[in-house]
């Protein structure tokens, strides 16, 4: 992964991450952490991390030795909550909001997507899209 001249973290995208999936364009600067040949639309336990562009520290500070939300964090942490109502193919296990990022274990139980086929793209792709696509909403208005 290249770094910027700087050093540090590679550079922020300058086109909105869902425009570019919508697209098909890819960050050229990442690195697939995918499994060659595995199947990711099946059940089982998918670790996700969403990064805020920039790693702006938008969902909160770190005050000794504890994340303090900011109410962008709240929001996700709400988002985040409400996931297993939404989503009746997802349960949540450990989760943790960081000032720049957010990490989180889910399972996805059984069968997913419509009338039991599998969705065209995989589950923890279409729940991050979904996620940050509802989470920004709320924070922009």
């Amino acid at each position: 992964m290249p770094l910027s001249r700087s050093g540090g973290q590679p550079p922020a995208p300058t086109v909105h991450w869902l425009h570019k999936f919508q697209m098909g364009l890819s960050f050229p600067y990442r690195q697939s952490m995918r499994l060659p040949g595995f199947d990711y639309r099946t059940a089982g336990a998918y670790f996700i991390t969403i990064v805020v562009a920039g790693r702006l520290q938008l969902f909160g500070r770190i005050i000794k030795g504890s994340v303090e939300l900011s109410s962008a964090g709240k929001i996700v942490e709400e988002e985040w909550l409400k996931t297993p109502a939404i989503r009746k193919e997802i349960t949540l296990d450990e989760w943790i909001i960081m000032p720049d990022h957010f990490h989180a274990i889910v399972w996805i139980n059984g069968i997913v997507g419509a009338g039991g086929c599998p969705p065209q793209i995989s589950i923890p792709e279409t729940q991050t899209i979904a996620f940050k696509d509802h989470r920004q909403n709320r924070y922009r208005h």
